[in-house]
């Protein structure tokens, strides 16, 4: 007689049973390649055994299906048919409602918004960041565009956020980093930008997204693009949809979060500069306005990169802190001060660009073995002749 509760007597008995499994994921584009190649990846290395079915989830009957990983672009209608459903669900970036027995995956869209601002700075000083998006809008342009302009306003560059007028690029700052929601996009402003005369890379950049090398490698020049590791993505969902399937209550319904492989630096934006450049126009900065009462930050803003890039080639540079680079060369103006004037060691301090007085005393005691006032004293009588004014 057969079983009215397989399910059960599978956990009863410790035997496993091969789960119906639906995948509803167009294998055209070879992104979705790439995450059936994950999703198989997973198989042969788990003790999972599914009986797969590739089908669009509006042609196939759901009541024999034990779990569904669906990715692509669904319409609105078999969207509410996922929400609406009680399977094991795992979404790869579709904007589904939270419910019960459903994990969404989803590109972490603030960590590839600053690793693209960090491209683009690595390569050039930019004047101002475009998001392109064209006519498409998805969720993860929703998520991007306020990552992508706070890192913007940080760096001190204009941002704007085009869909359709792609022509209104000619009319920004030059030069201009543009990083484009798909590498189609990405090739449609490039060939618009040189029908208007526009060089690339150097008056305008041009990061793309999810790099289909197909398109990315055969365009003049070629594209640049952020890579999602969609390979990961695939191997991801079918180890979530497993647990959900085998062990309900293990896994936190929600969303996961999936970061960038890398980005992938082709003909549309500059040759990286070297990290002797950044040091070296860094340094320049400071030795012009450690005077002033700038710190870090200031100094970070200036070059336009983030401060552990900064601070990494400060390292490789001299094994010195930008910190410890400002103090050198305040201490090194405060010297020259106490030398050359009688004004007070608080005014001396003031003007050298210190906070505070203790601060910079002591720092100067270590470093000098000498109090201030010492070194005023003691330098200064062995230059000047004691009847003499000083000049």
């Amino acid at each position: 007689m057969r079983c009215r509760h397989p399910f059960r007597c599978a956990i009863l008995t410790g035997m496993a049973r091969t789960r119906n499994v639906l995948i509803a994921a167009p294998i055209s584009r070879v992104a979705r390649m790439d995450k059936m190649s994950g999703i198989f990846r997973y198989l042969s290395s788990s003790t999972a055994d599914w009986s797969i079915r590739i089908s669009d989830i509006d042609k196939i009957d759901l009541s024999d299906i034990d779990g569904m990983i669906v990715t692509g672009r669904p319409s609105a209608a078999i969207i509410r048919k996922i929400e609406k459903s009680n399977l094991p669900t795992v979404t790869i970036a579709i904007p589904c409602k939270a419910r019960r027995n459903l994990v969404r995956l989803e590109s972490d869209a603030e960590a590839i918004a600053n690793a693209v601002c960090e491209e683009f700075l690595a390569c050039w000083h930019y004047k101002s960041l475009v998001f392109a998006t064209g006519k498409l809008r998805t969720a993860f342009a929703g998520r991007c565009e306020p990552a992508l302009r706070s890192c913007a306003r940080t760096r001190g560059l204009d941002f704007t956020h085009i869909t359709t007028n792609l022509a209104a690029i000619a009319k920004l700052p030059r030069p201009t980093a543009v990083f484009a929601l798909n590498d189609t996009i990405a090739w449609d402003i490039i060939r618009e930008s040189q029908s208007r005369g526009i060089k690339i890379p150097n008056d305008l950049s041009v990061i793309g997204f999810c790099n289909d090398r197909v398109l990315c490698e055969n365009t003049k020049p070629s594209i640049s693009s952020a890579d999602i590791d969609f390979e990961q993505q695939g191997f991801k969902a079918a180890k979530t949809l497993d647990a959900l399937m085998t062990k309900p209550g293990t896994i936190q319904e929600g969303i996961i979060f999936n970061g960038l492989r890398t980005i992938v630096h082709r003909g549309s934006t500059p040759k990286k500069r070297t990290g002797d450049w950044l040091v070296r126009h860094a340094r320049d900065f400071i030795r012009k306005n450690a005077v002033k009462g700038i710190t870090v930050q200031d100094v970070v803003r200036e070059m336009r990169v983030s401060r552990r890039l900064l601070e990494l080639r400060f390292r490789e540079s001299s094994n010195r802190s930008i910190r410890e680079t400002i103090i050198d060369r305040r201490m090194e103006a405060t010297k020259n001060e106490l030398l050359a004037s009688d004004d007070p060691i608080t005014t001396v301090c003031e003007r050298c660009g210190w906070r505070s007085v203790n601060h910079p005393k002591q720092a100067f005691k270590r470093q000098f073995g000498q109090s201030m006032s010492a070194f005023r004293k003691r330098h200064v009588t062995a230059s000047h002749c004691p009847t003499c004014p000083r000049s």
